[in-house]
């Protein structure tokens, strides 16, 4: 994403600026009177680059790892999470994530009972201003006689208030494979600590598709 990119390259312009900063450092310890050797700024080449790649892995380390630090660089593009279906007949899941700089979407579609009706994951994704598209590859979750899929999905964001996270959006998706047919769909995120606890296991997970249906 835009903002992951631009941050990045904030961190390697900090990066080099600390290495030049700890080359003064041990240029002027060890020669406090000036008249630096150049075979010697030579030799401290290396460390500098060795400074630069170190610096540039924390980041990215922390990134990858902290939601909330990918929520203070992104703030209102900050999509990643799990989404649910607000709308009738619609027990979708749908799993935003981050890794680096490339956005991941897959999602489930459940029956009223809870059970796994149907999977997909996005083989390639775009956002624009509040907007992600995405084409996607499903499967059918008859292991008789599973059915491959393949469309595209839109998702337009929005957010309560001005340069919140988005907490819902209103979508639309066809399917290539069967029919030509857009259909549309609204959805909201999961927020609730309890509830995405509960999705990690497949009882917890049937347990919130009825809760989730019961509430529509």
């Amino acid at each position: 994403m835009d903002k992951l990119r631009s941050f990045s390259t904030v961190i390697d312009a900090i990066s080099v600026c600390i290495a030049i900063f700890l080359q003064n450092i041990i240029v002027n310890t060890v020669f406090p009177m000036g008249g630096v050797p150049k075979i010697y700024l030579l030799g401290t080449i290396p460390l500098a680059i060795v400074t630069i790649q170190a610096l540039r892995f924390l980041a990215t380390q922390l990134i990858s790892r902290s939601s909330w630090i990918r929520h203070l660089i992104l703030r209102e593009d900050f999509i990643e999470g799990t989404w649910r279906g607000l709308s009738p007949n619609d027990n979708a899941l749908v799993t935003i994530a981050i890794y680096n700089h490339d956005i991941r979407v897959t999602g489930k579609v459940f029956d009223d009972a809870g059970k796994l009706m149907l999977t997909w994951r996005a083989l390639s994704t775009r956002y624009d201003g509040d907007e992600l598209r995405y084409l996607y590859s499903a499967t059918s979750g008859s292991t008789k006689e599973p059915k491959e899929i393949y469309g595209y999905c839109v998702l337009q964001f929005a957010r309560n208030r001005p340069h919140a996270a988005p907490r819902t959006y209103d979508g639309y998706h066809v399917d290539v494979s069967t029919s030509f047919e857009q259909l549309r769909f609204q959805g909201e995120k999961i927020t609730d600590k309890t509830l995405l606890r509960n999705l990690q296991t497949l009882e917890g997970t049937k347990d919130v598709i009825r809760q989730f249906e019961t509430d529509k």
